[in-house]
């Protein structure tokens, strides 16, 4: 129910997005702002603080700044990116959420496209806390035929490091140039600079289904160095389970010949 909200109120705000970039100016290259940055505050919903950036198929848009969350009761609050072609958006939150939008717009009637989500965390208060002041975040999109993905990645208040994928997959061809936008969501953030590159070789695009979340490690928030992956924990339990197992039926093996051997000499006497 919770995400329902989130989707919700992000779809009811984006008409606020719309009319704000309208106004915005577009970048096309390369754009450096400096040690300082250019910094914008979003008491509401502004997607578009920062303006607009073109992006044509086959390239991705490296954007660095530091966010600030002015609300942690609700863990989508902070920096917000989308894409759009003028009608349509897909947009992606801080707190990793995402939805295609208008109603009306032909991204959202076609039930074809979809977009799945992978992050390293899980939302809570913690989470919500950690992210109210985060420094160092990278965050990638990358567009590529039918596919567009934002990867991003943050240093967090309390030194862990969040990382989340979101790729967008779409059934027909997108127009030729799309327009990014970054802003925040009752927040504030400092942009430093944006980077285009050739998007290279991108993975295959997840099935389309349904979308989807999937939480692929949660942080260890007692580990200032990173994110600890419950996999790796796993396998270690297995690994030591394996041992322990090993050690036992080599016991048992030696008992058996040592009581063969006894027996053989106890009958040869």
């Amino acid at each position: 129910m919770r995400k329902k909200l989130l989707v919700a109120a992000g779809a009811a705000v984006l008409a606020l997005g719309m009319s704000v970039s309208a106004m915005a100016d577009v970048v096309t290259s390369d754009k450096d702002y400096g040690a300082e940055g250019s910094a914008t505050n979003s008491p509401g919903w502004n997607s578009a603080a920062n303006g607009q950036f073109a992006i044509q198929d086959n390239k991705k848009a490296v954007f660095k700044f530091d966010s600030k969350s002015s609300d942690t009761s609700n863990a989508a609050f902070g920096w917000v990116a989308e894409i759009t072609d003028g009608t349509s958006y897909f947009t992606v939150t801080q707190g990793a959420t995402a939805w295609l939008a208008p109603d009306t717009a032909e991204w959202k009637t076609s039930g074809k496209n979809n977009f799945e989500i992978k992050k390293s965390w899980e939302d809570d208060a913690a989470y919500a806390t950690a992210v109210a002041d985060v420094k160092n975040v990278e965050l990638t999109v990358t567009r590529a035929g039918k596919q567009v993905i934002f990867n991003s990645k943050a240093t967090g208040s309390d030194g862990v490091e969040y990382t989340m994928t979101v790729t967008g997959v779409f059934d027909s061809a997108l127009a030729d140039t799309l327009n990014i936008q970054l802003g925040s969501d009752h927040g504030s953030m400092v942009l430093y600079s944006v980077k285009y590159e050739d998007a290279g070789e991108v993975g295959t695009p997840p099935p389309t289904s349904a979308p989807k979340e999937t939480i692929t490690a949660k942080p260890n928030l007692n580990n200032k160095a990173g994110v600890a992956s419950n996999s790796s924990s796993d396998e270690e339990d297995s690994s030591n389970t394996g041992i322990i197992i090993g050690v036992v039926v080599a016991v048992l093996v030696v008992a058996v010949v040592v009581g063969v051997v006894v027996a053989t000499k106890k009958k040869s006497n």
